[in-house]
């Protein structure tokens, strides 16, 4: 532990660049550190703790009530100081306080000036991302009031300045959408090739960095997709319309094209659910799929890997439906359709003719 630190005072923490990432959060080293100095270092807590709110001030992260809260407290702190036992006055004594009056006047300059300066330039919500992991399915809210499910595997980052500015997004793998109407502030969703713009509705868009596809579902509402190519097409989607626009380059070309079909949603199903939306209501559902492309289904759904037999991934096709059945249930009701043999290796499974 430097030695040096137990002389730091409020204006020295805010100097330490191990100090600034440990109230970031960024640097799981730095916080580790810091937490734990502080609590062996109980006399250094109250400028540990002034150093932090100076710091969250200076970076736009406090409200008006906070700012008067802490200036508050601030200056009770300094006079109970000047209140403290009379010593006997000594040049020393007198550099001492001297010292520490500059240092405080200092301090509640430095917090005023950056409290106007926030004031005029309030701070821009940095980036944020959702993520759920292969084998998870996870519900958000939004900061505009909208509400997003993500499917396995699948990551959603918000622009700077979201809900305020823009409503910006950008999706990898597949998520469910019911975005709030905003006229001002149009959503835009740039997922894998597509760019889907929107003002209110529920849809489903999938976009999976290695599929050879990209999907988009719209339940209601309207929705713009522009897909890159020679005349960088835009597709305007009615209910139950199912955009398929092919990933695949053709190799050579100068400029990039790619296919788009639209399909009509199948809504007669039974139970009134879209295939294309089941896995939000906990049903996997492959549909007509090659067995590579369904064991990409499966690895997103149960959080496995799963390597198929060349011979046979693209010639064998299932078409299933699995709610509550575990990993090793599926592949064998899929195994009693056409056959193949599986063994399983902790979290690997390997399938063969």
């Amino acid at each position: 532990m430097p030695p040096s630190f137990l002389t730091y005072e409020t204006e020295d923490f805010l100097q330490n660049d191990s100090f600034c990432n440990y109230c970031k959060g960024i640097d799981p080293v730095a916080v580790t550190f810091w937490e734990q100095w502080t609590r062996e270092n109980p006399g250094r807590a109250k400028y540990v703790r002034q150093a932090k709110e100076i710091y969250f001030l200076l970076n736009g992260n406090i409200t008006q009530k906070d700012f008067r809260n802490f200036r508050h407290q601030f200056t009770q702190s300094f006079d109970a100081h000047l209140q403290e036992k009379t010593i006997p006055i000594t040049s020393n004594a007198i550099f001492r306080y001297t010292r520490h009056l500059a240092v405080a006047a200092s301090m509640l300059v430095l917090i005023t000036l950056a409290f106007f300066w926030w004031q005029r330039h309030p701070a821009t919500a940095a980036k944020q991302i959702f993520i759920s992991k292969a084998g998870e399915r996870k519900s958000f809210q939004l900061p505009d009031g909208s509400t997003v499910t993500l499917n396995g595997d699948s990551r959603l980052t918000l622009e700077q300045g979201f809900s305020t500015a823009n409503r910006q997004m950008q999706l990898s793998g597949e998520a469910f959408f019911n975005i709030v109407a905003n006229p001002a502030i149009p959503a835009i969703i740039h997922a894998g090739i597509m760019e889907v713009k929107v003002l209110g509705t529920s849809f489903n868009l999938k976009a999976y960095p290695e599929d050879n596809h990209a999907t988009a579902s719209l339940i209601s509402g309207r929705i713009l997709v522009a897909v890159p190519g020679t005349n960088h097409q835009k597709v305007l989607l009615s209910p139950n319309d199912k955009l398929v626009v092919s990933t695949t380059e053709p190799a050579l070309t100068a400029i990039a094209t790619h296919t788009t079909t639209i399909v009509k949603l199948d809504t007669t199903q039974n139970n009134h659910e879209i295939n294309e939306v089941s896995w939000v209501h906990n049903r996997l559902y492959i549909d007509n799929q090659t067995l590579a492309d369904a064991a990409k289904l499966m690895e997103r759904w149960y959080g496995v890997t799963i390597e198929v037999d060349p011979t046979i991934a693209n010639t064998y096709r299932y078409t299933a439906s699995f709610e509550h059945e575990t990993l090793e249930q599926a592949l064998k009701a899929m195994q009693s359709s056409l056959a193949f043999q599986y063994s399983i290796i902790g979290n690997k499974i390997y399938i063969n003719q």
